[in-house]
C-alpha cells in the first residue's frame, strides 16, 4: 500500500510473525550466564533453483532481567566440510562455555550426522535437538517475546539480513533458516531454564 500510495518501492508490507521495530538493538554486548549457539545445517551450495538453504549457526543468551539477546548469527552455502570448519572456529571464539545444539533430522542420518560432530568437537558440549510441529508453531513463543520487546540484538553487519528475513517468515520463496535457529535457540534455553 505505501509503494503504490506514497512511490515508496522498497516499502515491505509488515511482518505475519516478526516486525523489525519489534527488536532493540544494543550497541554492546550485554552480560548474560548461558549462552547457545543453535545451528541448523545445510549443506548445498547450490540448488536447481539457485537459491539453497543456508547453514545458520545464531548466538542467543538469557539476561538476568528475563529478557534475550542475540549476539551473533553466522551463516554459510557451503560444502558439508567447509560447514563442519565454520561450526568449530565458531565454537573456538564462543567458547568451552557455550553449548552447541543442532537440529537432528530425522531417522538414522540425522542420529549419524550429530554423532560425527560430538566426535568432531571434542572439547565442546554439542547436543542435538530433535524438532517437531510445524515451523511456526516453533517460533511463535520467541514471536511473542519480540513483539513485547524482550529480544534485543547486537548491532553488528549480520542484523540486516536477519531482520529482512524474520519479516518475511512465513514466506514459501524466502527461506528461514536464520528464524529456525532463533526458534531453536530460544526453545533450548527456555527449556534449560537459562
Amino acid at each position: 500500500l505505501q509503494a503504490m500510495l506514497e512511490g515508496d518501492w522498497d516499502a515491505k508490507p509488515p511482518g505475519k510473525m516478526f516486525r523489525r521495530e519489534w527488536f532493540r538493538l544494543v550497541p554492546e554486548r550485554p552480560f548474560c550466564q548461558q549462552r547457545v549457539r543453535f545451528w541448523d545445517l545445510a549443506a548445498t551450495p547450490e540448488d536447481r533453483g539457485g537459491n539453497p538453504s543456508w547453514t545458520c549457526g545464531l548466538l542467543m543468551g538469557r539476561l538476568d532481567d528475563g529478557r534475550f539477546c542475540i549476539y551473533d548469527v553466522q551463516r554459510i552455502r557451503a560444502t558439508p566440510g567447509d560447514v563442519k570448519t565454520l561450526v568449530r572456529q565458531t565454537a573456538v571464539i564462543d567458547g568451552a562455555d557455550t553449548e552447541i545444539w543442532i537440529e537432528q533430522e530425522p531417522g538414522s542420518s540425522g542420529i549419524a550426522l550429530i554423532d560425527e560432530y560430538i566426535r568432531y568437537l571434542p572439547q565442546f558440549t554439542v547436543r542435538p535437538l530433535k524438532v517437531t510441529g510445524p515451523k511456526t508453531a516453533r517460533a511463535n513463543p520467541v514471536s511473542g517475546q519480540a513483539a513485547a520487546g524482550n529480544v534485543l540484538l547486537v548491532q553488528r553487519d549480520w542484523v540486516g539480513p536477519f531482520l529482512d528475513e524474520v519479516e518475511q517468515f512465513p514466506a514459501r520463496r524466502v527461506k528461514n533458516d536464520q528464524v529456525d535457529a532463533m526458534s531453536g535457540a530460544y526453545n533450548v534455553l527456555c527449556e534449560r531454564g537459562g
